[in-house]
């Protein structure tokens, strides 16, 4: 058992401490022992555990194919991290403008029910000649909140970062 002994005054931190360096998704468990100059108690408090988590990391080997003049397919592999608890889904993001802020951005769920997926999504009903950016980011329960003018979500881009949908021509047989 690691017992370490850290003292916290109302100059640092008011009913608040800050522990670092965690490994997300391992379970911690944490006593406290009061102290003052005056006063030390010898009964610690009651032992409360936690997980730590956080929001996952990006997904990646995330590519862009044709498939039609109406369709898109994205491809990726899951984050190396998972934040610490299980992915339940992926948010894919598409649009016109590269900063996804021309107010006609879509989007598409891949839900996982915390099981492995095809990491494949079909982006339809696109308009033909028309270049779409899109984007990918990884869900677990960790919510997602403001954070300066975006928030906590870990977005990646796609390879090519984008695409015109347009018909393949199909290659002519090379044996018969």
């Amino acid at each position: 058992s690691n017992v370490v002994d850290v003292r916290i005054t109302g100059v640092n931190c008011v009913k608040c401490h800050y522990i670092q360096g965690l490994e997300a998704g391992t379970r911690y468990y944490v006593r406290v022992w009061p102290f003052s100059e005056s006063i030390e108690r010898k009964t610690p408090s009651a032992t409360v555990s936690a997980v730590p988590k956080e929001v996952p990391a990006v997904p990646v080997n995330v590519r862009l194919i044709h498939v039609s003049a109406s369709t898109l397919e994205l491809l990726w592999k899951p984050p190396v991290s998972d934040g610490g608890n299980t992915i339940t889904k992926y948010e894919i993001e598409y649009d016109t403008n590269p900063q996804f802020n021309s107010g006609r951005s879509k989007r598409v769920y891949k839900y996982t029910s915390g099981k492995k997926t095809d990491y494949a999504q079909f982006i339809e009903d696109l308009n033909p000649g028309v270049k779409y950016y899109v984007r990918i980011c990884a869900h677990n329960d960790v919510p997602f909140y403001p954070y300066g003018s975006s928030d906590n979500r870990n977005w990646e881009l796609s390879s090519p970062i984008a695409l015109t949908p347009k018909d393949i021509k199909p290659s002519a047989p090379s044996s018969v």
